[in-house]
Formats: structure tokens, sequence, C-alpha cells
């Protein structure tokens, strides 16, 4: 079945968007099981250098994080300063975003995670790096 998506964004800079897309075609078994979990968790684990840490921080607070929660697929979000790591170069930093629904997350990733990536490298260049991890809220 098709389900059709329009997300209207304060931003400009992501215009409006309308997708028409058949999921269940396109989801694996597992990924079909996941749209019945009640939670997915986004983990962006982030290591910044000293040079940027503190002004990073603040950006990802005040501008950054703001920015993915106006895409209204996000329900929650935490963010963590990892301890007992070697800090030499720099504080790792995870970032945690809530979504109720694999649907939710996936239209993030391929409509809105693009552009906020791009965002946070043209600002940050090769002062940091991050991976992420997708998980299910298994409690």
């Amino acid at each position: 079945s098709k389900k059709k998506y329009c997300f209207i964004v304060v931003d400009m800079a992501f215009h409006q968007h309308c997708i028409t897309v058949s999921y269940m075609a396109k989801l694996s078994p597992y990924q079909r099981h996941l749209k019945q979990t009640t939670m997915i968790v986004y983990n962006i684990t982030a290591k910044v250098t000293w040079a940027i840490a503190e002004d990073w921080l603040a950006w990802q607070k005040q501008e950054h994080i703001p920015q993915m929660l106006e895409t209204a697929l996000i329900a929650d979000y935490k963010i963590f300063r990892l301890l007992e790591l070697d800090e030499e170069e720099g504080p790792t930093f995870t970032m945690q975003f809530f979504f109720v629904s694999w649907e939710n997350y996936d239209m993030y990733i391929r409509i809105f995670s693009p552009a906020l990536r791009e965002r946070s490298l043209s600002r940050w260049h090769d002062q940091y790096i991050a991976f992420r991890t997708v998980m299910e809220l298994v409690n």
C-alpha cells in the first residue's frame, strides 16, 4: 500500500517535501518488525577537538538540534559526554534521538539528514569525527 507523506518545515533551506512510497516493499523482514517497535534510537557519537569543543556543543544545543527537531519526526533527544576515555585530542559526545517508528526514522534519514550533515561538515570541517548507529529499545 502506498502512503503519501507531506512535510512543511519552517526552515526554508529544506523547502516542502512530499513523498509517495511503498514502504512494505522496500523493507527487510527485520525492518518490518521494527515498524512495530515502540522506539527507535538514532545514536551519533562524535569526538571533537579541544579547539572547537565548547563552540561545537553550544552549536549543537542552540542551532543544529533545534533544526533537527523542526522536522517533527524526532520525539525526544539526549546528549551525553562519554567518560573514562582518552581525551588528549578532545572530548567525545553521544547524542541519542528517539523516533516513535521506523517510518519516522527512515523519513528523517532520507529527507533531512543529508542537508543537516552537510551543514555540520561545512561548519566544522575535519575538527570532529562521528559515527552513527541505530538501536531498538527493548525494555
